[in-house]
């Protein structure tokens, strides 16, 4: 199956961490013409698979990203600042999750 994923994520709860997926299945073709992107996020409460729609497959793409990032941002563990991101050099720090999904956009 392709899928993009965010990986890098942790949840502390209390002493120990677990790990945090979220993921996007590229985006496919309904019967009716629309775009399809299933979305999956575990390791948080309210975990689960979702789906996002589009008229196109970026479109599919672009509101399955959306869809992450506010499930992330409103999620109870962003809020009480238990999700972390680890760098590949092994070190930790809170979770900015606008920063992660380029919030600040990007100038050209």
């Amino acid at each position: 199956m392709d899928y993009v994923s965010i990986d890098n994520i942790l949840c502390r709860n209390g002493t120990s961490l677990t790990s945090v997926v979220a993921r996007a299945r590229l985006p496919s073709k309904m019967n009716d013409g629309d775009w399809l992107c299933v979305l999956e996020i575990r390791g948080i409460e309210g975990e689960g698979k979702f789906r996002a729609f589009g008229v196109d497959s970026f479109q599919a793409m672009q509101l399955g990203m959306r869809t992450l990032l506010d499930i992330l941002k409103n999620s109870s563990e962003q809020k009480r600042g238990d999700l972390l991101v680890v760098w590949e050099t092994g070190e930790s720090e809170p979770l900015d999750i606008d920063t992660l999904f380029g919030g600040q956009g990007i100038n050209v």
